[in-house]
């Protein structure tokens, strides 16, 4: 075999070695998000969120930072945190728990 024949082999190898390492990563990484996706989130985590959207309830949209840390403080990923978000905003549960809320502190006040 000639030289530049044995480079170009390397060089050919090198790029199928790349294909395949991005592959996998991509195969992983579909593979974590089945995961997380399947995964329901528990009353404490879901309670974390609430409070957070209790706090703000002039504008729930929290920035990207803000998800960042929800999802580190309540465990879960951004993408979860996101969701639950866009779930709330979309279905107005919070409204409901506002009025339940101030219901609640109009009751003790006026006993």
């Amino acid at each position: 075999m000639k030289r530049t024949q044995t480079l170009n082999m390397k060089d050919i190898c090198k790029r199928k070695l790349s294909d395949l390492k991005s592959d996998l990563k991509e195969v992983t990484l579909w593979k974590e998000l089945e995961v997380i996706g399947t995964e329901r989130m528990n009353r404490n985590q879901s309670e974390h969120l609430k409070n957070w959207l209790f706090q703000h309830l002039d504008y729930p949209y929290p920035t990207a930072d803000e998800k960042k840390k929800l999802s580190y403080e309540a465990g879960l990923s951004v993408v979860q945190v996101s969701g639950w978000f866009q779930n709330v905003r979309k279905r107005k549960l919070y409204q409901t728990d506002i009025k339940d809320r101030k219901s609640e502190c109009t009751l003790s006040q006026s006993d």
